[in-house]
């Protein structure tokens, strides 16, 4: 098998993980498709319309609102919602504000232990944490470049000192960008600080998708040969789960009415084309799905979901 085969196969799981976000963005997500999740996170929107939750989300899902604004805005939304959403929406804030309380002193703790050069990390991810004047989407990019910058010891000693939170709570930022241990990649013994680099090419670049595989590609090349080999051998059986996912795409693609057929088709031309941006492809992707018919995106969700 080829860099260029392996680098194709590669990209499988971070598009198929792509198209999951689009679909998270869309009407397709918890805060509209799925009220049921969205009310089991948030048990006062048990209390309020659709239209109600959906204008929640959109006030969270919005990149250009300060962390401030969210929280000023939110608070404003559940006022006017009446008392008893109020009095619900304070009750899980303020739950919310003492289980935050308490894992900081446990961060806190913590962070005694850490080596001065990790401490030095540590406190820049609280701090930037503690502003509350940028976005969430801000904090996350400026996460990133910190720990990107930072040697793997000390990202090593970050994840080894720094506890995480309970499962379904938000991440420590410092294990933001710890690899998914699947199954596969713990098997063939791949470190998970490579992939977090291999993917962060693709996820700090505006360049195409050709030329991001282009830099990825090379990436792999300056491994030694036992690394390379690690990935092949995980790459091979992502390549045999792709093909028994297409066969499988293939039948119900069958079944699917031609307007779902012509939705699927965009997408899936999006995916395939090398000359645009991630960013691009996603756009594609996202307008497709709000161009289309509740129908044909239950369609298609179902297909997603049997795959």
């Amino acid at each position: 098998m080829t860099v260029k085969t392996f680098v194709s196969l590669f990209l499988i799981v971070g598009l198929v993980y792509l198209v999951e976000r689009v679909h998270c963005d869309t009407n397709l997500d918890v805060g509209k498709g799925n009220p049921n999740k969205a009310t089991n996170k948030f048990p006062f929107l048990a209390l309020v319309s659709k239209k109600d939750i959906s204008d929640f989300f959109n006030i969270r899902k919005n990149n250009d609102l300060s962390k401030k604004d969210v929280k000023e805005r939110e608070a404003q939304w559940a006022a006017n919602q009446g008392s008893k959403v109020k009095d619900a929406f304070d009750e899980y804030t303020a739950k919310h504000q003492q289980e935050k309380d308490a894992f900081t002193a446990k961060l806190n703790k913590a962070a005694i232990t850490l080596s001065s050069e990790a401490r030095e990390v540590f406190d820049r991810i609280e701090s930037l944490k503690g502003n509350m004047d940028i976005t969430h989407k801000e904090e996350q990019k400026a996460v990133h470049r910190i720990l990107n910058k930072a040697s793997k010891a000390i990202r090593d000693e970050l994840k080894q000192k720094i506890p995480r939170q309970q499962h379904g709570k938000p991440s420590s930022p410092t294990h933001q960008q710890d690899q998914p241990k699947s199954k596969e990649v713990k098997n063939y013994g791949i470190d998970p600080n490579l992939v977090t680099e291999y993917l962060n090419i693709r996820k700090t670049s505006t360049k195409t998708k050709a030329e991001i595989k282009r830099e990825q590609s090379e990436f792999v090349a300056k491994q030694d040969s036992p690394t390379q080999s690690k990935f092949l051998l995980h790459l091979a059986d992502v390549d045999r789960q792709k093909a028994a996912k297409q066969q499988q795409e293939l039948t119900k693609y069958a079944k699917l009415t031609p307007e779902a057929q012509k939705v699927f088709d965009v997408i899936k031309e999006a995916i395939a084309d090398d000359t645009i941006t991630y960013a691009e492809e996603k756009t594609k992707i996202k307008s497709a799905l709000d161009n289309a018919t509740p129908s044909v995106r239950h369609q298609l969700k179902t297909m997603k979901k049997n795959n």
